[in-house]
């Protein structure tokens, strides 16, 4: 039980949002499957510009934390 945790971090070349720096977060996932969308094209085509991202899964209590996942939106 409890809440799992999306953390994700933003890699990106140093253009758009990371001129300012790595960009990271969490949200709380309250289920185990997560579906995002449909979203329009051009949400798409502005992550695009900004990635490459990583993520990773933490368990409610924060003890056990998922390998970082990096990924690119092209």
């Amino acid at each position: 039980g409890g809440t799992y945790w999306l953390e994700y971090r933003l890699v990106g070349p140093g253009t758009g949002l990371a001129v300012a720096g790595p960009v990271s977060g969490a949200f709380p996932l309250a289920q185990r499957r997560v579906v995002f969308g449909p979203v329009p094209r051009g949400f798409w085509n502005d992550l695009a510009a900004y990635g490459p991202y990583r993520v990773r899964v933490i368990d409610a209590a924060g003890r056990r934390r998922s390998p970082w996942i990096t990924f690119t939106v092209e």
